[in-house]
């Protein structure tokens, strides 16, 4: 009997597993609306010195959201001062396509990975989106 594995994220592309996959997604992602106190953190977006950004679809919801607050299909330049963490390629890629570029990426593409670069960080007066 072949070896299976239970996956329940959004997508299994990228999920390396000897045997059968079977996808079951158990969570959905939504844009959420921009609220007052979204837009407070957004139209303020320029003043974080570092972004933490977990996946492609974050990516894609937050420049959304940012192109929506600021009604411009451009705003690259609100994120070149800014540091940015990249939990891994897709999420990378995701930013790349909107010629954003990233400063750091786990090498460990999971959320353990990303805090493990993120211990070495100097975060002395930093201001974290």
């Amino acid at each position: 009997m072949p070896k299976t594995c239970l996956y329940l994220g959004l997508s299994p592309k990228n999920f390396s597993y000897e045997g059968i996959i079977t996808h079951l997604p158990l969570i959905e992602t939504q844009k959420i609306p921009l609220t007052h106190q979204i837009k407070k953190y957004l139209i303020d977006f320029s003043a974080f010195t570092t972004l933490i950004i977990t996946s492609k679809t974050a990516v894609k919801n937050l420049i959304t959201s940012l192109n929506e607050l600021f009604q411009t299909n451009d705003i690259k330049l609100l994120f070149e001062k800014i540091t940015i963490f990249s939990v891994g390629p897709s999420t990378t890629q995701a930013l790349n396509d909107y010629n954003i570029k990233v400063s750091f990426e786990a090498k460990t593409h999971t959320s353990e990975g990303l805090v493990e670069l993120l211990k070495n960080y100097n975060w002395l007066q930093k201001k974290v989106f």
